[in-house]
């Protein structure tokens, strides 16, 4: 037998420069027809894939089982039943949250509002990343808590969180939806019900050919659960949650709370329990059925079905959704039973050393899901079915994961990065692109093409590709294909920003207008930038894909990754974003405000541009001035000088003036520039920038002032409040528990403990019994709202506890009465009047204190106009010893942030408080 011609080094490497020369021009071969795998996470530095991802993407080519939980916020979701559906089944589980919990509280930073959303939706994103899941949010802003179904109906019409629901139903296909609350007062949240009212609406939407048609082929759910905590005695199903998992050695239950513990800004931390546990949930189909309780909590272990009971499993029962007479079902079914049994076999054969020998077999396994997709192509056109689209994209979905196993189990390993972390339109940079074949069988030559995420703009363009340069270090490696790039921005890239925030919001719903429908209902869009490579492995078709990002040498901790940002040619920055300006009712001499516009030149060859400042008709207009950059000086700015005119002072003497103010930056081309980027960074989450527009507000109220040497304020959590008061001129320090251990505490008039400063700092109870000690000799304490450790840790001076659930007034404008009116509270410096509860936002109170001791006095009552009974633990005053003890629930630390006059009035009040004004 003659053997084969062998081509020499020389015509190997001729011809695959020609071919990523092809790519480069958009020649693409007819491999790239192929789903991309996405190859690793691109924050972490390149790999071939470790053996747990191989593991689990075997066991997704085994079955077809798929699971939705719907819910209200981030950390409603269970991730117990997540975790056991995607990494103890092998299924394919997600959690769509209707809002991204922008009106929670934050533990880890002092955003708040559209901030703190982004926090915790990359969060989610990170517990998906451990439980297996995938993420999904409707259009739907947090408003924040409330008791009413209809209040929330109101502000999140049910229209449109029925379509958003119906969009992911029939996106991700689930056989099993899970509704985590019930649709009545149980769930002890308006949003928590409305979750519940509308996954059950979508079930029947999603399955109707005549409901919003644009949203893709109606779909069918086999199965409807609740979490079964509600009524725990009636549970019907039930998981296991002491699954080992084989190769991570963890089990299902440990997984499951490290995901939890990913919520780090809601104070969701937890162990890693060791033993076994179950999860149980109720069959909506038959919960309301009068029988005995199928598993009491306190029972034995019993044998109930699982959720996927009721559902055929099969990898080969995707075939089921085409028509029964359709003409490539029985071909479908062939090659899926196949392409389950044979990756039932490999994952049986899968160990460390022999990852290469599984090879062979998975790239038949290959073979055979891409003639089920080709069967399913030829015959779509002529048949038309509904059924078609669905097993089109579940088809797509399996050889995505097996491209993925194969790359893993070849040692295939892409990378691609740049050593800059932002570019702007119109750039060109340079982008590194390796390709490794750490393993024997060979790869074919390989294609190169890039994506990029321009929102329906122009598309990014790859300008050239050159060998690239060999690495410098330490450590010099060779790998099979390295090429460098020239790439060049759009000049009409947009920012990389949230697409949900691109329009900001009309009321409470996210402007989601212009947004590609695909994106739509994802946590974020794609990364600007991403590197395609066709190739081939063991004759199977593989195109793998690598996000671009900033690689770094970091000294200290070794290779550092970010990811690439589009950021605007200049970012413009208002100070003040708001200010509060304190009116003297007296004074005749006008009040000036100094404001500060900084500009920011991104452009490597920006030289200057026009700053415009705009201010309302009965203010001086101010003229533009021209800021001027160089090489070395990247940031400009101007501040100007303005006085309060006559008419504003005289209005804000009787009510609060709020004067808005903007600012713009004209480049030399007229295009103006008026946000900047601000950039979330925390190690737990994907660094992300907030688009803040640059406008201000300047807020004129009466506020009196007592006459005060210092306070010391502890902040607590998403606490801004110091720095509101510091605006408004109180002489205020910021300290931690442990100085104020050792302060000489004489110097100061009045101390105030943030909202959760006793979560936030863990030595502020220690040093309670201090501050105690402090205020019996004539101080004046301020604790504003605080949690149960507070409670439980009897920091109060005298009892006083917190119920569960708490009490509070959610209706920000909801009436609030003195229970004493000619209390000091309400009468020194600042007379406190109907007029000071108005413009208060997202709440009144929060953690009001239920019970409390004789010695306290409560002030306020008020209630929410679905409560029946007033709440009056929200404003408390004591005396204690010779000082002040003040708890109060009202929220401040929402109020001063967003300029509240009457809020800062009876702050003032607070601050003043005297000992002889205490007692009845």
């Amino acid at each position: 037998m003659t053997p084969p011609v062998q081509p020499s080094p020389r015509t190997l490497w001729a011809a695959w420069l020609l071919l990523w020369t092809l790519a480069a021009a958009g020649a693409l071969r007819a491999d790239d027809a192929q789903p991309p795998t996405p190859v690793g996470d691109a924050l972490r530095p390149a790999s071939a894939g470790h053996l747990e991802q191989l593991d689990r993407d075997l066991q997704r080519l085994t079955n077809h089982r798929r699971l939705l939980i719907v819910a209200a916020h981030p950390d409603d979701e269970d991730t117990t039943l997540l975790t056991w559906a995607a990494r103890a089944v092998g299924g394919e589980a997600a959690y769509l949250s209707l809002s991204r919990g922008e009106g929670g509280q934050n533990l880890i930073g002092e955003r708040l509002g559209v901030g703190l959303g982004l926090v915790r939706s990359r969060e989610l994103e990170a517990a998906r990343a451990i439980d297996g899941g995938h993420q999904f949010f409707s259009r739907a802003y947090d408003f924040g808590y409330t008791r009413s179904l209809d209040e929330t109906f109101a502000r999140w019409p049910r229209a449109v969180l029925l379509e958003d629901t119906v969009r992911i139903v029939r996106r991700f296909k689930p056989q099993v939806l899970v509704a985590i609350f019930p649709p009545d007062a149980r769930a002890g949240h308006g949003q928590h019900i409305a979750s519940a009212v509308i996954a059950e609406d979508a079930i029947a939407a999603a399955a109707d050919p005549l409901f919003a048609p644009h949203l893709g082929a109606p779909w069918t759910v086999d199965a409807f659960y609740r979490a079964a905590w509600w009524r725990p005695t009636g549970a019907t199903h039930a998981f296991s949650l002491g699954v080992l998992e084989p190769v991570s050695g963890r089990s299902i239950l440990q997984l499951a709370t490290d995901s939890r513990s990913q919520h780090r800004s809601q104070d969701m931390g937890l162990l890693q329990p060791l033993g076994t546990a179950r999860g149980r949930l109720i069959d909506e189909a038959i919960a309301d059925r009068a029988k005995p309780s199928l598993a009491p909590p306190d029972a034995a272990p019993r044998a109930l079905p699982d959720p996927f009971d009721a559902v055929d499993g099969r990898l080969a029962a995707i075939a089921d959704l085409l028509p029964a007479d359709a003409s490539p079902r029985a071909v479908v079914e062939a090659r899926l039973e196949a392409v389950a049994a044979r990756a039932t076999r490999l994952r049986a054969r899968l160990h460390p050393a022999g990852r290469d020998a599984l090879v062979p077999e998975l790239a038949a396994l290959i073979a055979d899901l891409d003639a089920a997709r080709a069967a399913v192509a030829e015959a779509d056109g002529a048949e038309m079915a509904g059924g078609f689209a669905h097993v089109r994209q579940l088809l797509d979905e399996k050889r995505i994961i097996a491209g993925r196993a194969l790359a893993s189990a070849s040692g295939v390993a892409l990378d691609a990065f740049t050593d800059v972390e932002t570019v702007v339109p119109g750039a060109s940079f340079g982008v590194r692109v390796e390709l490794w074949n750490s393993g024997s069988h060979a790869l074919d030559a390989p294609t190169i093409t890039i994506v990029g995420a321009s929102a329906g703009r122009a598309d990014w363009t790859l300008d050239a590709i050159e060998d690239a340069k060999p690495p410098r270090g330490r450590f010099v490696a060779k790998v099979d294909h390295a090429r460098q790039l020239t790439v060049t921005v759009p000049a009409d890239a947009p920012a990389t920003v949230p697409y949900f925030l691109r329009r900001g919001r009309l009321d409470d719903l996210y402007d989601w207008r212009g947004v590609d429908e695909d994106v739509l209902g994802a946590a974020f869009a794609p990364p600007p930038l991403r590197v395609r490579v066709a190739t081939a492995i063991a004759g199977a078709p593989l195109t793998l894909e690598r996000e671009v990002v900033m690689r770094q040498r970091d000294q200290a901790f070794g290779e550092v990754r970010r990811p690439l940002r589009v950021v605007p040619a200049f970012e413009v920055t208002l100070d003040p974003a708001q200010r509060v300006l304190p009116i003297d009712p007296d004074a005749e001499i006008a009040p000036t405000i100094a404001i500060r516009a900084t500009v920011r030149a991104n452009r490597a060859d920006a030289t200057a541009v026009q700053l415009r400042i705009g201010l309302p008709p009965a203010w001086r207009p101010l003229p533009p001035v021209m800021l001027a950059f160089n090489a070395t000086q990247r940031t400009a700015s101007h501040e100007t000088i303005v006085a309060v005119p006559s008419a504003v002072l005289r209005a804000a003497r009787t009510a609060p003036q709020r004067i808005e103010i903007a600012a713009a930056a004209i480049d030399p081309s007229g295009s103006a520039h008026d946000i900047a980027l601000d950039v979330i960074d925390h190690p737990h989450i994907r660094t992300t920038a907030q688009p803040v527009p640059a406008r201000g507000e300047i807020v004129l109220g009466a506020i009196v002032l007592p006459e005060l040497r210092e306070i010391a304020y502890v902040r607590g959590a998403s606490d801004r409040v110091p720095e509101a008061l510091r605006q408004i001129g109180v002489p205020l320090a910021l300290r931690t528990a442990a100085q104020l251990e050792f302060d000489d505490l004489s110097r100061y008039d009045v101390i105030v403990i943030g909202s959760r400063a006793y979560e936030v700092d863990a030595a502020l109870g220690a040093v309670t019994p201090r501050l105690l000690d402090w205020t019996r000799r004539g101080g004046r304490l301020i604790v504003q709202y605080q949690q149960y450790a507070f409670v439980n840790g009897e920091h109060a001076p005298y009892p006083l506890t917190i119920a569960r659930p708490h009490d509070r007034i959610t209706d920000e404008t909801a009436a609030l009465r003195p229970l004493v009116p000619d209390h000091a509270v309400f009468r020194q410096p600042n007379v406190i009047g109907p007029a000071d509860w108005d413009g208060w936002v997202q709440e009144r109170g929060l953690y009001f204190a239920r019970t409390w001791d004789d010695a306290y006095r409560a002030l306020l009552a008020g209630r929410d106009p679905d409560d029946d009974a007033d709440k009056t633990g929200g404003l408390l005053v004591a005396a204690v010893g010779d000082g002040v003890y003040v708890y109060t629930g009202l929220a401040f630390f929402r109020q001063l942030p967003a300029g509240v006059v009457g809020a800062y009035r009876l702050f003032a009040n607070l601050l003043a408080l005297e000992r002889d004004a205490v007692d009845p």
